[in-house]
């Protein structure tokens, strides 16, 4: 047994391998060409002679697409192994090895054992990909094709967005490489809302350790009563060289592009929510949805087990065609269920739902495979 599980096993990971790795080339290749102008300024910005080579354009899709093998990873993996499982066990009938081993006294359900083993391994490796390589690469996936022949990433405006205090930020570019914040307007408000003062300064750089932006020439300009005109000539102007804020350079992210959240690891997007960069009840439904997503991967795998172990003759492509419109609604409305707020219901039970769905489901297909 140990011999015929290798073999399954490696199998199931080679046909995983493949199919994973066609849908990426195919999907840079895609990219490549619709985006064919925008690599190649880019490689003509990095070569010395200013000329575009055929080695400076690969290099530029490698920079460009070679973090986004493990986000595809992120978001494929399960409907992939659903795939693969579909070859490895459509290979084992059509050479008429489940009937060899069924001849032996092997069970079915007994030869399915390996590839949801294999189904644990790619979940563990997603599980991976999610908590430690995906967050260490975010800077680097939310690049856009725009930014391809620049240095640094496109800088971008911070339009009033509040922190934990109330206080408004303002600044005309944001620049997520550096941490720096061009032209930053600081409106200070009081309990009713009213300004009181504003804080500006040329530029602002985010300090760590501090957890406060460090001013460059910064100012504080206080107004006595800002809706008397009279009293808004009455102002003072104090130096500050630093403004403490809860909104980070990875909170101005958050706030610009809510895909961010996917690319943080979850002891991240728990401690943004200490700092009030996002609220308690998405963090939840990120980190639970994330964790859900694994095991809900893994059940609609199990469930689509008996399209191919079958013990007769079979019409394999109908069994494809079926496998599919199975798996794939079942797949993607598990994760449109645990992404998407549902009225009503916490973040848990907008996991838990599909889970307790696809538990009893998983179970009565596979039990029910003649052998």
């Amino acid at each position: 047994m140990r011999i015929l599980d290798r073999t399954i096993l490696l199998r199931f990971l080679g046909n995983f391998a493949v199919i994973f790795l066609l849908l990426f080339v195919f999907a840079v290749s895609v990219d490549t060409i619709v985006q064919a102008q925008k690599f190649v300024e880019a490689a003509r910005a990095a070569s010395p002679d200013g000329e575009a080579s055929l080695l400076g354009i690969i290099r530029a899709v490698a920079d460009f697409h070679g973090p986004r093998i493990f986000q595809m990873y992120q978001y494929l993996a399960g409907l992939v192994a659903v795939g693969a499982m579909g070859f490895t066990l459509a290979q084992l009938h059509r050479n008429r090895e489940l009937v060899a081993m069924m001849a032996a006294g092997i069970s079915l359900p007994r030869v399915a054992l390996p590839i949801i083993l294999g189904g644990v391994l790619l979940g563990s490796i997603q599980a991976f990909d999610n908590e430690v390589i995906v967050p260490r690469l975010a800077a680097r996936l939310l690049r856009e094709h725009t930014e391809l022949a620049k240095k640094g990433p496109k800088q971008l405006p911070v339009q009033l967005v509040a922190d934990d205090r109330g206080a408004l930020l303002h600044a005309e570019a944001f620049d997520r490489s550096t941490a720096t914040m061009r032209g930053f307007v600081a409106l200070e408000r009081g309990a009713k809302g009213t300004l009181e003062s504003r804080v500006q300064a040329p530029s602002a750089t985010w300090d760590e350790a501090r957890q406060a932006w460090i001013l460059k020439d910064g100012r504080r300009v206080k107004t006595v009563d800002a809706r008397d005109e009279r009293a808004q000539q009455l102002t003072s102007s104090t130096p500050v060289a630093e403004f403490p804020s809860s909104l980070s350079p990875g909170a101005l992210v958050m706030r610009q592009n809510r895909m961010f959240a996917h690319m943080l690891s979850s002891r991240q997007i728990l401690s943004m929510v200490d700092d009030g960069s996002l609220p308690a009840a998405d963090a939840r439904r990120f980190v639970i949805g994330r964790w859900g997503a694994i095991l809900a991967n893994l059940l609609v795998l199990v469930a689509s087990l008996p399209y191919f172990l079958l013990r007769e003759p079979a019409n394999l492509l109908a069994q494809s065609v079926r496998c599919a419109a199975f798996a794939v609604p079942m797949s993607l409305g598990a994760m449109v269920a645990m992404s998407v707020p549902l009225s009503g219901l916490g973040p848990t039970a907008g996991v838990l739902i599909p889970i307790a769905i696809l538990v009893p489901l998983a179970v009565w297909r596979l039990s029910g495979v003649r052998t």
